[in-house]
């Protein structure tokens, strides 16, 4: 063969076909054909030769083509005639090599003989049960049938199928054909898994490290995330980077998560790539580096994913100025935020607020504010509520803040639990009282707020709100004033004055205990 643009005339005449590649060839468009004949033409006569196929060659020979030019896109096609060329054995194999096939490939067939393939499954042929499991799940020609599906796949699954033992856990896990039942994914997960399925290793890990279906071992988690890593899961990999970074039940070891990070993210995960930029930003590798930062946040965001997205514009938004671009910085957090991601629209109501964006409309600043309230998003519910209070861009209601304000607080924002304490105790009105108060300002203060820390002492102190207790006064006082707090230290001596030593001493032994819990958590 000449190194030219192959033309389809030319290649029919050179090439001896079999039935499937001439429906093939008629099936495939003029661009594949030339996408076909530019990869060949790049290739050296040696590799046509070995790619080529004969009319001899099986199924795998027409796979290996696809493989062959898979950087053009012509996988699909060459996909295609394995796949309506060849017996059901091959399909499955197929499908168990390329994950695109049964969403991009198998939706356009409608040559398969339906019959025979029900007729092998009914007879027991695992490979043709898993196929027809596929064809019910992907609507392929025949109709939709999640629990026809499943039927299927667990009778495949039932012969030792591993591609059809995992679809099979992956219902059970979601509940889609049969009712969810995570011990019987966990089963069929571990089936697949000990078959070398590297999607069930990976689920399978997860499984035991979040107690789904299994109480909850890490021992085998890490075993099965290990065993998944080294085949190349890129979640498995992502997945071991949070254990390390977490210090899940393991010590943190930031240079192993990022390690494993960096290769799942040479792999595509795009919660991988958007991790190691934040490893890059902080500094976790040993050195801040916005150019890495930049780099693989920008990958992930470029894929889709909303939170890389929204951390790229704070990136963009916040870094030193020589990286700062503040016009980048809007671009991707207006992506992140009509994508629907509460913190995206948050942080773009704080972009006009800062004046680092002008409001097209009237109020729009607002508009994103009470989207992400809507969702709630804490910091975003907190500023409605003091939005309303002050009158700042709405009509004052006092009302309504209060409403907001109790819902950030409860969905654990310090501050606002610290405010509504506040306003609780000092204004105690008909709906809310200084004992609520006093509940608010603990929740506060457990996060480590030290206003609701010293706020919570003096009401200990006084009795405000509760039973007076100068011992739990004591405690918390001390709290606020190691933490900085400046009214705090001058109270704690008066508390020292008013305590016996008895007392005393042993407030000090549980503020000690309740530091040395703080310490280990």
């Amino acid at each position: 063969m000449r190194d030219c643009v192959f033309r389809p005339r030319n290649l029919q005449s050179q090439w001896p076909f079999t039935t499937c590649a001439k429906r093939f060839l008629n099936e495939m468009s003029t661009a594949v054909l030339q996408c076909v004949g530019q990869r060949m033409a790049r290739a050296s006569s040696d590799d046509r030769q070995s790619i080529l196929p004969s009319r001899n060659h099986g199924p795998d020979k027409f796979f290996d083509l696809g493989d062959f030019l898979l950087e053009d896109g012509g996988v699909i096609p060459n996909l295609k005639i394995a796949y309506t060329s060849f017996d059901h054995k091959a399909h499955a194999k197929l499908c168990d090599r390329s994950g695109k096939l049964a969403k991009d490939v198998m939706t356009d067939l409608h040559e398969i003989d339906v019959n025979q393939l029900l007729a092998d499954a009914k007879n027991g042929d695992a490979d043709a049960q898993f196929v027809l499991a596929e064809r019910f799940r992907c609507r392929a020609a025949l109709d939709i049938d999640d629990q026809q599906a499943v039927l299927w796949y667990r009778r495949a699954a039932g012969a030792g199928h591993a591609e059809a033992q995992f679809r099979l856990a992956r219902c059970y896990s979601s509940g889609k054909g049969v009712q969810a039942d995570p011990e019987v994914a966990l089963t069929w997960y571990n089936a697949a898994a000990e078959q070398n399925h590297v999607d069930a290793q990976a689920r399978l890990a997860w499984c035991y490290k979040t107690g789904t279906g299994t109480p909850r071992d890490m021992d085998r988690a890490l075993t099965w995330y290990y065993a998944a890593s080294t085949s190349g899961s890129a979640a498995a990999k992502f997945s071991l980077g949070d254990i390390y970074a977490r210090g899940t039940d393991v010590v943190v070891d930031i240079k192993a998560a990022v390690r494993y990070w960096e290769q799942a993210a040479q792999l595509g995960h795009g919660r991988a790539q958007m991790s190691l930029a934040l490893a890059y930003t902080n500094g976790d590798t040993g050195v801040r580096d916005f150019d890495q930062a930049i780099y693989w946040c920008r990958r992930a965001a470029k894929s889709g994913y909303d939170k890389a997205q929204y951390n790229l514009g704070l990136i963009y938004a916040n870094a030193p100025p020589r990286f700062q671009d503040i016009n980048r910085a809007i671009f991707w957090m207006k992506k992140a935020a009509n994508s629907g991601l509460a913190a995206a629209q948050y942080a773009l109501s704080r972009f006009f607020e800062r004046g680092l964006l002008a409001e097209s409309v009237p109020g729009e600043s607002l508009s994103w504010l009470r989207l992400a309230a809507d969702q709630g998003y804490p910091k975003a519910s907190y500023r409605m509520a003091m939005a309303f209070e002050t009158g700042e861009r709405v009509t004052a209601n006092r009302q309504i803040a209060m409403a907001w304000l109790k819902r950030a607080a409860e969905c654990g924002y310090a501050t606002a639990q610290y405010e509504l304490a506040r306003r609780c105790v000092l204004y105690e009105e008909a709906e809310y009282s200084s004992q609520e108060g006093v509940v608010w300002y603990e929740k506060a203060a457990e996060q480590g707020h030290l206003r609701a820390q010293y706020g919570l002492a003096v009401c200990l102190a006084s009795g405000k709100g509760v039973h007076k207790d100068l011992a739990s006064a004591y405690v918390w006082m001390r709290r606020a004033a190691d933490g900085g707090f400046p009214k705090a230290e001058h109270r704690v001596r008066i508390l020292e004055e008013e305590l016996d030593p008895q007392t005393l001493r042993e407030a000090r032994q549980r503020l000690q205990k309740m530091r040395t819990t703080s310490s280990i958590d």
